[in-house]
């Protein structure tokens, strides 16, 4: 979208962008993590990777409802960390 945008200006407008070099670079990243995505297998899910009931994030196994929170939040964090390579 952020592409579309630029594209969409007229040449004196994109001279006055100063931080085009955000968006290749991000363009770039963004490449290299659809090429990962598509020679790897998708995550799985983080609340039980294994069937052995431990979160990939923590280690620990999330039960009642507090747990179930804790779990929610844990697989978002999960998700960012696959998603940008920190996994």
């Amino acid at each position: 979208m952020a592409r579309a945008v630029y594209d969409s200006l007229t040449a004196q407008e994109q001279e006055q962008v100063d931080n085009y070099a955000v968006l290749t670079s991000a363009e770039e990243r963004y490449a290299e993590l659809e090429a990962a995505a598509q020679t790897t297998d998708p995550p799985t899910d983080p609340e039980d990777p294994e069937d052995d009931g431990h979160c990939r994030w923590c280690g620990q196994t999330h039960t009642g409802p507090c747990g179930k929170i804790v779990g929610m939040f844990h697989k978002v964090l999960y998700f960012f960390a696959c998603l940008f390579g920190k996994e």
